[in-house]
């Protein structure tokens, strides 16, 4: 460290604005993350309290995931364009204002609604949170202050599935969503006393056509995809799943032809490498969400286990960076890309295999394990996916390939959550309740046409990367 850094680093009094901005982006993404964990564990007593099944609940994530997708790439123009601390505050107060709807939700309409608030608030809250503490710290400090600042945001998946079932078994679950509040105010004080705006904002122009066909095209689809997750094939669901695609497709046109002015920079996708690794990471993605969502509920209305229970067996899933992030680099640098993702992708399937397994003989303990390794799988893709992708983009379109990215990873989310509702609608399983276990041959069916059917999402993305060109892994000599 220099020792103009230094300085600015101590500064007139503690809380300067480097340690304002590290603890604003450690509040954002931990408030975040246990926001998004804690939530699924508890959707068994939110579908019992609306006497609706516990499947239909799916439409509660679906309105968040999408809302998060359409506000990733419009965060940074609204950081350029208001300043970066005044967007991150006025989100958290959204946030807020969500977070109180929801909580007061009298039917199921009324809770999903306050997730679209709070998808509003907390889509930017992530990348702007990132961008303020990058740009305070100078590029020789950016990694120690990203190592330093991973380690407690880690716990925050860990924590989410325990504290859900926590509230769910002890007090109520409308309590979950008012868990991030004193959070939410912290991180809105710290940004407004200590803060500082950082220096380099580069004003431009939004693509307002294509921020608009995002919103209606991908709100479209994830209606037409919880309809069908519901076995409703209307002429309605129908329209709304073809008009979807239409604005979906016109809108890729549209942001081709506006190349790096685009809302959402598809231009990307015609650097191979980039848009291979988009594709593998949406296919995993796309199963590990749906894993994400499907296996609270199935240990509580298939295994019958309590909430907190069920958190806890579901949190072995957070496990992923700590197993996979010991071995995932030097793995990657020893064996190259191709490798690495049919490797972890295959292990995948292996785990939801032992899932299953696990479901059939009634083995919690299987579960928890075969949960363990599946996380770390995932965070291996995520892991090669970012550190191969990039490197084929260039530096000054690395903003827009991570929103594009991470857009991307929501949208299969989606996707993967109305497949596994979808799955357990159409075997019954969401009829069950917490109240005691189904029958272990009904557990086995409902298991294996859940995790098989995201098994097979993990088996394509194999396929793909064994039979498709080498990918290059920067530094490996290749």
């Amino acid at each position: 460290m220099t020792g103009d850094s230094s300085s600015a680093w101590r500064g007139a009094g503690w809380f300067t604005p480097k340690r304002a901005s590290v603890a604003v982006y450690m509040l954002c993404m931990f408030l975040n993350l246990l926001d998004t964990s804690s939530i699924n564990v508890a959707l068994v007593a939110i579908g019992r309290s609306f006497e609706v099944p516990a499947s239909h609940t799916s439409v509660i994530n679906l309105g968040y995931l999408v809302t998060v997708a359409v506000l990733i790439p419009m965060s940074g123009w609204l950081g350029e364009r208001y300043g970066t601390i005044r967007v991150i505050q006025f989100s958290l107060a959204v946030f807020v204002c969500g977070a109180v709807v929801s909580a007061t939700a009298q039917d199921l309409t009324w809770l999903t609604a306050g997730r679209v608030v709070q998808g509003i608030g907390g889509g930017g809250l992530a990348p702007l949170a990132m961008g303020l503490l990058y740009r305070n710290f100078p590029r020789t400090e950016r990694l120690r202050i990203g190592v330093l600042t991973s380690i407690p945001i880690a716990f925050a998946p860990a924590l989410g599935p325990v504290v859900g079932g926590m509230f769910v078994e002890f007090f109520n679950w409308r309590g979950i969503f008012l868990l991030n509040l004193p959070m939410c105010l912290l991180a809105m004080v710290i940004a407004w006393r200590f803060a500082r705006e950082p220096d380099e904002r580069q004003e431009r122009r939004i693509d307002l056509a294509g921020a608009a066909m995002t919103i209606v095209g991908f709100g479209g689809l994830a209606y037409a995809l919880n309809s069908l997750s519901r076995g409703d094939a209307s002429a309605m669901t129908l329209g709304t799943l073809g008009g979807s695609a239409l604005v979906i497709a016109a809108l890729v046109a549209l942001e081709l032809r506006l190349g790096e002015r685009a809302f959402l920079d598809v231009s990307l996708l015609r650097s191979p490498v980039y848009a291979r690794c988009v594709l593998i990471l949406a296919l995993s993605f796309l199963a590990f969400q749906g894993f994400s969502f499907a296996l609270p509920l199935l240990l509580q209305t298939q295994l019958g286990l309590a909430a907190l229970a069920a958190g806890i067996v579901t949190t072995c899933q957070a496990a992923g960076p700590v197993i996979g992030g010991r071995i995932g680099q030097r793995l990657l640098m020893r064996v190259g890309a191709n490798a690495m993702f049919c490797g972890s992708q295959l292990a995948m399937v292996v785990c939801l295999a032992g899932v299953v397994a696990g479901f059939a003989g009634g083995m919690v303990w299987l579960v928890a394990v075969a949960t363990a390794v599946y996380g770390a799988g995932g965070f291996v893709s995520t892991l090669t996916s970012q550190t191969v992708g990039f490197s084929s983009i260039p530096q000054r379109n690395l903003g827009d390939a991570s929103s594009l990215l991470q857009s991307t990873r929501q949208l299969s989310g989606v996707a993967g959550i109305a497949a596994a509702a979808g799955m357990m609608a159409a075997v019954g399983a969401s009829s069950q309740t917490a109240a005691g276990a189904a029958s272990p041959g009904n557990a086995t069916s409902t298991a294996l046409a859940v995790f098989g059917a995201l098994a097979a999402a993990h088996l394509a993305a194999a396929i793909f990367a064994r039979f498709t060109r080498l990918l290059p892994v920067p530094g490996r000599d290749d």
